[in-house]
């Protein structure tokens, strides 16, 4: 991080600057994630010691907590200059192409573990929209539907999975073949199907 940053700093106007800040911003939002499984392994450790009690491990969690807030806070900044970069100046290589479509993605997924649900629903919605030919906009649906669930819109949720549904018809099925993404189109449809049959809505 502090080489990154340096460099950033130092040359501003590098051609590679947008490839820098998604490397800047994802190192804040993965290392946000292992704070989070350290917050959950401290969490199952407190309640499971004698020490429960101990007001270290209640300061221990919560310098964890504040530190994984401050961590994806900044990765979405970050992610919000690789898009305004990008959208100033497109980009010509595929690396540069994958980072922007990253960071449209990844910056939702900022505000969706901050827990800030609304703006990521909107966050997720216009990468969906951008990449509605991308398989990745099936994933952006998947939590719109858990960010409607997270705030008691149950209908809301049922209406995105909808959409999910009627997005998928639209893929091309060559999209789903070209190595980029882990899922296949069947894995799809039979998810869908099955979140609109088994009633939990």
């Amino acid at each position: 991080m502090g080489r990154l940053t340096e460099f950033v700093d130092r040359y501003p106007t590098d051609q590679r600057l947008g490839q820098l800040l998604f490397l800047q911003a994802d190192s804040y939002r993965k290392s946000a994630g292992l704070l989070e499984a350290k917050l959950a392994a401290q969490k199952t450790t407190a309640i499971a010691s004698a020490d429960a009690s101990n007001t270290n491990v209640g300061v221990d969690l919560a310098e964890a907590a504040a530190a994984k807030k401050d961590r994806l806070t900044k990765a979405k900044a970050l992610y919000d200059r690789v898009v305004d970069l990008y959208k100033n100046k497109p980009p010509t290589s595929d690396i540069d192409r994958l980072y922007l479509k990253l960071s449209h993605f990844y910056r939702a997924d900022c505000l969706y573990d901050l827990g800030q649900y609304a703006d990521a629903i909107q966050l997720y919605d216009a990468a969906a929209f951008r990449y509605q030919e991308d398989p990745s906009a099936l994933a952006a649906y998947v939590q719109i539907v858990n960010s409607y669930c997270a705030l008691g819109k149950i209908e809301d949720a049922k209406t995105a999975n909808e959409r999910a549904k009627w997005l998928l018809q639209r893929i091309p099925p060559e999209s789903f073949k070209d190595g980029s993404f882990a899922m296949p189109k069947e894995y799809w449809q039979q998810w869908l199907k099955w979140t609109s049959s088994a009633g939990m809505w």
